[in-house]
């Protein structure tokens, strides 16, 4: 399961920018880090996205930043260039133009993970 935490800045900090990562974003990360080994196919629903506003004291060079963390897996990790060049080459079309200029970034951080998921139903009497 990717995590993905979208940074940005107040300039694109508008309702279609959010609109647009929320209902892209998924697919996107999904079929660009979607791979054969065991474990290693994603669909949209898979991904877990965060939004958070770049701060008054941070020091950024992008607009919008993605940041992604997902399993380490020996087919995913031979060509994660590719597939982060792949997200931002999708993204960057959806992220409306509120400059003349602006910057995006993806960062893709593979490592090794363990993933373990419970429901539990409580009953009242």
């Amino acid at each position: 399961m990717p995590f993905v935490t979208v940074r940005h800045s107040k300039f694109v900090a508008v309702p279609i920018f959010f609109t647009n990562m929320h209902h892209d974003l998924p697919r996107i990360v999904a079929d660009a880090l979607s791979c054969g080994d065991e474990n290693g196919s994603l669909s949209p629903k898979d991904i877990e996205i965060k939004f958070e506003a770049q701060g008054p004291h941070d020091v950024d060079n992008y607009d919008v930043e993605i940041l992604v963390t997902a399993m380490d897996f020996p087919s995913r990790k031979a060509n994660i260039q590719e597939r982060a060049a792949l997200i931002a080459d999708k993204l960057l079309p959806r992220i409306p133009r509120l400059d003349e200029k602006y910057q995006i970034c993806v960062f893709v951080t593979l490592s090794p993970a363990g993933f373990a998921e419970q429901t539990r139903t409580i009953r009242e009497s």
